[in-house]
This record gives C-alpha cells, structure tokens and sequence, in this order.
C-alpha cells in the first residue's frame, strides 16, 4: 500500500506533525464537547490511540530506520 503521496507527506515532517496534532486537538475538542454534554466519549481515546498508530505506521514505512535497513540488506 506503499504509495509516492505518502512518501511526500512522510518527508515534510513540519506539515506531518501539523497535521497529527490538528488531529488530537479535534479529537480533544468533540470529547470536551460530548463530557460537557454527558455523552459518552470512551471511543475519543481509541481514535486517538488509532491516529498515533498511524503515523507509528509511516515511520515505520518511511523513517530513518527502514532506510538504513534497505541499506544493510542490499549489501
């Protein structure tokens, strides 16, 4: 599923973390939101618990590590 667009995203790590923490701030906003209102929010935590994977995902698929791994392999 490897895919050029995610390679780029991966690469601006800027807009990377951005993008991750526009994402736990939402999230932490509708629960606030849904706590206020006495809705239950149990799912808030595994949305973000979902989110941190997925960007563990693209480290795993782009960082440092899996270059210097192709390195030694290629050897």
């Amino acid at each position: 599923m490897e895919t050029d667009e995610l390679r780029l995203f991966y690469e601006q790590e800027q807009m990377r973390d951005e993008v991750k923490r526009y994402m736990h701030d939402l999230l932490d906003e509708l629960a606030l939101r849904d706590v206020y209102k006495g809705n239950d929010v149990s799912g808030y935590k595994e949305a973000r618990n979902t989110v941190d994977k997925l960007f563990a995902r693209l480290d795993e698929m782009y960082g440092k590590d899996k270059k210097k791994l192709l390195t030694n392999q290629a050897k």
